[in-house]
């Protein structure tokens, strides 16, 4: 009688991997919303693709910037830790710039976009390539020491570095 019981009351109960499953998804649709949101966000929908060039602008919304502001980041950048440059050229007001990157032959560049935030002018730079696959750079220029500043994303190991790039002289 004792088996009938139990037989009976395991028919009614969930399994427990059942609602094991289902909890465990919550924090990873929750996980996989926020970065679609960041990404909505961050980046636009409009993009256009140079194909002959190492670069590929991005439409950004952004406050306008002077134009003296934006021709700041025009140049040959190199990291102050290796031999990484990154050229940036035609900044447009709608946010679209020119981004080549370089290690020391071209890494391929996904996205790249500047823009004026709260009085800092910003550029970022995704790079799609071999080894490169979405690492990104958040870039911040510093007027007072010719400098772009910011954070690199390697996101083949997952990890952020802080670093630091000088205008290359002509």
């Amino acid at each position: 009688m004792k088996d009938k019981t139990n037989q009976k009351n395991k028919g009614n109960q969930i399994p427990k991997s059942s609602t094991k499953n289902k909890t465990s998804r919550i924090p990873i649709a929750a996980g996989t919303l926020l970065a679609a949101l960041a990404a909505y966000m961050f980046w636009p929908s409009a993009e256009t693709t140079t194909a002959e060039s190492n670069t590929m602008p991005a439409t950004v919304v952004s406050s306008p910037a002077p134009a003296a502001e934006k021709e700041k980041l025009i140049g040959r950048w190199q990291r102050t830790d290796g031999g990484y440059i990154i050229e940036l050229k035609n900044p447009t007001p709608e946010g679209l710039i020119e981004a080549g990157y370089f290690n020391p032959n071209p890494i391929n560049v996904g996205k790249s976009a500047w823009q004026n935030k709260d009085g800092r002018l910003m550029v970022m730079i995704e790079l799609q390539d071999q080894n490169y696959p979405g690492s990104l750079y958040n870039l911040e220029y510093q007027s007072h020491v010719d400098k772009l500043t910011g954070t690199y994303f390697q996101a083949v190991e997952r990890v952020s570095y802080n670093v630091e790039f000088v205008r290359l002289k002509k």
